[in-house]
C-alpha cells in the first residue's frame, strides 16, 4: 500500500512541475503538450473518387500549372504563377474541364491522385502534362 502512495505522490509532483513550466500559447495548448487529433482529421482531405485539392502539372522541368478544385467546380487555375480567368468549369467522376477567354483545360483521371491534362491557348497551341494531387 505504501508503494502505491509513494508512486501517486511522485506522479502528482511530476505533473505539477510540467504544468508549472508549460506556457500557454494564444489559442493553443501549453508548450510541450501534445493534443490528440480525431481520426477524421488524420484522414486524407479527398477520397479516391473526389477531385478536391490542388493538382500540379508540369509541362517541362518545373511545375507550370496548378488547378484548384473544390466540390464540383474548378475554383482557380494558375499558369507560371499567374492566375487564369476561369469562366466555366465542370467536374465529373472521370474528368474535370475548365475554360476561359484565352484557354481551355481538360483533365482526365488516370489514378486516384493522377490525371492527364491537355491545355490549349487561344492560338490553338496544345500542351499535355501529367497532373498530381497534393
Amino acid at each position: 500500500m505504501r508503494r502505491h502512495t509513494v508512486l501517486a505522490v511522485l506522479l502528482a509532483a511530476s505533473f505539477a512541475a510540467v504544468t508549472a513550466n508549460a506556457q500557454q500559447k494564444p489559442g493553443g495548448p501549453p508548450s510541450g503538450v501534445t493534443t490528440a487529433k480525431p481520426a477524421a482529421a488524420l484522414a486524407p482531405a479527398a477520397t479516391a473518387t473526389s477531385w478536391d485539392g490542388h493538382w500540379n502539372g508540369s509541362f517541362g522541368a518545373r511545375t507550370d500549372m496548378v488547378v484548384m478544385i473544390s466540390g464540383e467546380k474548378i475554383t482557380g487555375i494558375s499558369l507560371l504563377g499567374q492566375p487564369l480567368a476561369v469562366t466555366s468549369s465542370s467536374v465529373s467522376a472521370g474528368a474535370a474541364n475548365a475554360g476561359g477567354p484565352d484557354f481551355s483545360l481538360s483533365l482526365t483521371r488516370v489514378a486516384p491522385n493522377s490525371a492527364q491534362g491537355t491545355y490549349e491557348n487561344n492560338r490553338k497551341e496544345k500542351a499535355t502534362a501529367l497532373f498530381s494531387r497534393n
